[in-house]
């Protein structure tokens, strides 16, 4: 199965689906989009980033260090460079974080950044993951995530100032202050469209949840 999509849109014009792939774990995959984008082009299916290193993995604890798991993506271009971020780690494990690999080409090959994550839990904020990179109204980039207080059920979002810089020569993202992220009680419409495209990208993929 998979889950946890997100869109790119090349320079180029070329639409793109980031999503996580079941496969001993999860994995990061990428597949291009017809022009419509409703419909995925199976075979352009390839995978981008297993959890494989020490920082994405829990080994000092037993109940999550069976799973291998890289999830959440996001894709952004900037500076020429694709910055993949994805989140490692069991959802439900304290650790869960967020990471960071760079190719020059939307189809990678990716290679992983800073020996750690970019995003981890801070002060007494854990489960600091699944996230998107967007820029404000002001044209600054920010990370919105999801984190909880330790030992509780809920999660809230969060979100902080991301800077695009180098650490030690190669890239990486700075992850600033922790601010939660505060909704109007009238924001939400009455009621949502379905998007038209889920269930033909479904099909695509044979019925998996995308």
């Amino acid at each position: 199965g998979n889950i946890d999509n997100s869109f790119f849109l090349d320079d180029d014009g070329t639409p793109y689906m980031l999503y996580a792939h079941f496969h001993a774990g999860n994995e990061v995959w990428i597949c291009e989009l017809e022009k419509d984008l409703l419909h995925a082009k199976p075979e352009t299916q390839r995978r981008l980033i297993r959890a494989e290193e020490d920082w994405e993995m829990n080994r000092t604890n037993p109940k999550y260090a069976k799973w291998s798991i890289a999830e959440g993506p996001c894709l952004v271009k900037k500076d020429g460079i694709y910055w993949l971020t994805y989140s490692s780690h069991h959802v439900i494990d304290p650790a869960y974080n967020v990471c960071l690999a760079t190719a020059t080409s939307a189809k990678g090959p990716y290679v992983k950044q800073g020996k750690g994550p970019i995003l981890a839990p801070r002060g007494k904020l854990e489960c600091t993951g699944h996230h998107s990179l967007f820029k404000d109204k002001s044209g600054n980039w920010k990370i919105v995530f999801h984190a909880r207080d330790p030992g509780q059920r809920v999660r809230y979002t969060y979100t902080a100032d991301a800077t695009f810089t180098t650490k030690d020569g190669h890239p990486w993202i700075d992850v600033g202050a922790f601010q939660p992220c505060l909704v109007k009680k009238d924001a939400r419409p009455a009621s949502l469209p379905q998007p038209q495209g889920v269930p033909a990208l479904m099909k695509t993929f044979g019925g998996a949840d995308v």
